[in-house]
């Protein structure tokens, strides 16, 4: 539901609302423990990127369950090198996340968003920008492609 809007919901509808978001938060947390506990590999239960399967190209997301599994295990470096834009967004995106569920669960919702209102246009941008500088194989661009990092 939109903040500020002026539809008001009655109590079961609410309380349908904030199970909801807990069974999403839930569902969320339980896929962070998952891929915590079982590393992606080749073999691995994991589905494979298409962009890269088909056309060998980095979308967005690649090495994001490789990022989310190094980071949940301590490994912030190999995080970064697998994904570095989720993991400079991850931090702002938790907040994002709690504040929404704090409002709902223990307060009226906020009059004022925390995402201004240009986000939406240049999160579009940014991420189609990440894209294509990640699949140019020219240095220091090739950092931004999933990769291991030397020991």
């Amino acid at each position: 539901m939109e903040v500020g809007s002026q539809r008001k919901l009655n109590r079961r509808q609410l309380w349908q609302v904030r199970l909801g978001i807990l069974a999403v938060g839930l569902l969320m947390v339980a896929g962070v423990v998952l891929v915590a506990l079982v590393p992606p590999t080749a073999e691995s239960i994991y589905p494979k990127c298409a962009s890269y399967q088909l056309f060998g190209i980095h979308c967005p997301g690649c090495g994001l369950t490789r990022a989310v599994h190094s980071a949940a295990t301590g490994h912030f470096e190999q995080a970064f090198a697998y994904n570095p834009l989720m993991v400079a967004v991850s931090p702002y995106l938790a907040f994002a996340v709690l504040r929404a569920v704090w409002f709902q669960f223990w307060g009226e919702q906020p009059q004022t968003s925390i995402f201004p209102k240009w986000l939406g246009w240049t999160s579009v941008v940014v991420m189609v920008v990440y894209a294509v500088l990640r699949n140019i194989p020219v240095y220091p661009l090739t950092l931004l492609a999933p990769h291991e990092l030397t020991q």
